[in-house]
């Protein structure tokens, strides 16, 4: 349970809450400092956070650099919209704020509305992407990581080793080769390694997808399970343990080309892998979620797909405005 105590920056608002990260520290600061309401207290205070320790004075350079090119990905949402959107999450536990973004969608919220264009939490990671954008990032080394739509890393090389932490979303990695240096990407669960070959990894709420391209990888848990992977071969792991090894298509890894290739998915798979290029909310009912679909959409056209299936399957759409679509049976 998240303690209650907070910094009362005046008599009528908690405004940064002490137990947050650093990096969630910075984006309340930089809320308040643009929310139209500064005084010479919170200035003060500001001050004070940020001589308090190096790594608030450079989370906060971090911040004001990657600002500017989000602003590029939607200009209208970065000025009164973007912060409207960051003042409702404070102002609400940050994980109950987005999973009670229903409620805000039926309030018309500027809210949700900004953070289905740029996921507001993820704005400190190295590289991120928004909303239907794909990024590909060159990295130090000559190897490539590109990023799948509202995806987040943070890029850590060193003498001994290279490492791409997932902290969101979905990459394929195309490492260059280093017999001294490991590549590895860092999720939650576990982490995926490599010297020199092409792969997938797709880090979801409670386990995490590898897919092996080219070459091979070794997948390992944080309870200390390994597994090696081939080209074609793929696993879902946890934190404890592995699932088995499935061969996979390279249909998995379409998304790079902006193509939907599904290959016998269930309902439910495909409307996840659309959400991250919609900015509107879909609600799929329990009883469509196992229905098995087949066939190759643009990724970018989000409208047709839904359509398509529509065509395809005993369901109808309704849409509420342009922020939710409802399926449901016919």
């Amino acid at each position: 349970m998240h303690n209650e105590h907070q910094l009362k920056l005046n008599s009528d608002e908690d405004i940064i809450k002490q137990d947050a990260t650093v990096e969630e520290k910075v984006v309340d600061w930089m809320v308040a400092l643009s929310s139209g309401e500064i005084n010479g207290t919170l200035i003060q205070e500001h001050q004070k956070w940020l001589d308090a320790d190096p790594a608030h004075q450079q989370a906060w350079q971090k911040l004001q650099k990657n600002l500017k090119p989000a602003s590029t990905i939607s200009a209208s949402y970065q000025s009164t919209q973007y912060i409207a959107a960051s003042r409702a999450a404070l102002k609400t536990p940050r994980r109950r704020f987005l999973k009670h973004s229903m409620v805000l969608i039926g309030s018309g919220s500027i809210a949700y509305a900004a953070n289905r264009t740029l996921p507001i939490l993820e704005i400190m990671a190295d590289a991120y992407t928004a909303t239907a954008e794909r990024k590909t990032i060159q990295l130090s080394d000559g190897s490539k990581v590109m990023l799948n739509a509202r995806s987040a890393i943070d890029i850590s090389f060193t003498a001994t080793e290279r490492t791409i932490k997932l902290r969101k979303g979905e990459c394929i990695v195309d490492v260059n080769p280093d017999k001294k240096r490991p590549f590895i990407v860092e999720t939650k669960h576990g982490n995926v390694l490599a010297r020199g070959t092409r792969y997938l990894v797709k880090q979801g709420q409670d386990r995490t997808f590898a897919y092996v391209l080219e070459h091979h990888v070794e997948v390992s848990t944080n309870s200390g399970q390994s597994l090696q992977l081939r080209s074609g071969e793929s696993t879902w792991f946890d934190s404890l343990t592995y699932y088995g090894v499935q061969i996979n298509s390279d249909a998995i890894a379409a998304w790079a080309e902006g193509v939907l290739d599904i290959r016998d998915q269930t309902m439910s798979e495909v409307i996840n892998t659309i959400r991250p290029y919609r900015k509107g909310f879909i609600r799929l009912p329990p009883q469509l979620q196992q229905l098995r679909v087949y066939g190759v959409f643009p990724l970018n056209d989000t409208d047709h797909i839904l359509k398509s299936l529509a065509e395809t399957f005993p369901i109808k759409l309704n849409y509420y405005g342009p922020w939710l679509v409802v399926i449901e049976p016919t």
